[in-house]
């Protein structure tokens, strides 16, 4: 993926071109008392391109599959030659380089077998309604997901980052004599063992 985004920015015709492109994959599970009610994969691709020539302003363009990328950098272009500046945008230089900060493969989201995780929102769950007899609801969302990020730049720049992402999201409510009260907590966090622990 990388190596095409590095080449529709080389070949813009903008005198300077950007390219970000973030790729998501994860799931969502929610548990509502001692009930599964859903299991999902969350998906999502998305990119902007930014173009910018001299003596004019910068024209973007959003896209969200790497197939509309030479599309996406025209109308980016195009945008950027639509207003006239009285004066001339000046960038500094960046120097070409290559970086990376990939997350590794034992701790991604997807090396925690599903079991586990449906396995800890079960835990969860039934320690939220074993916590006091008031307790009449209880409802546990784990979420998890990779994203990758790939910025390019038409000056030979290329940067990859991969971050896994963790949720857990916990809502319980109480009742008696007719009043009801809620909570709410929730944890965020870079590994499982941080949401396993909690």
């Amino acid at each position: 993926m990388r190596s095409e985004l590095a080449a529709a920015a080389a070949a813009s015709p903008a005198s300077f071109t950007d390219i970000r492109f973030e790729r998501r994959r994860g799931v969502v599970i929610l548990r509502q008392r001692n009930r599964l009610e859903s299991v999902a994969e969350r998906v999502s691709d998305q990119g902007l391109v930014r173009c910018l020539s001299p003596g004019f302003a910068w024209g973007s363009c959003g896209f969200t599959q790497v197939n509309d990328l030479p599309g996406a950098v025209r109308l980016a272009h195009e945008s950027s030659l639509a207003l006239p500046r009285r004066r001339p945008l000046a960038l500094q230089p960046l120097p070409a380089r290559e970086a990376e900060a990939l997350c590794p493969a034992e701790a991604a989201p997807s090396a925690v077998p599903l079991a586990r995780k449906l396995e800890l929102t079960e835990l969860v769950a039934e320690a939220l309604l074993a916590a006091d007899r008031r307790i009449v609801d209880a409802r546990v969302q784990y979420t998890d997901e990779m994203a990758e990020t790939v910025l390019v730049t038409s000056e030979g720049v290329a940067l990859v980052e991969q971050r896994p992402e963790f949720t857990l999201s916990l809502l319980c409510a109480a009742e008696e004599s007719g009043t009801v009260e809620r909570v709410v907590d929730s944890i965020a966090a870079r590994t499982w063992a941080e949401v396993e622990a909690w």
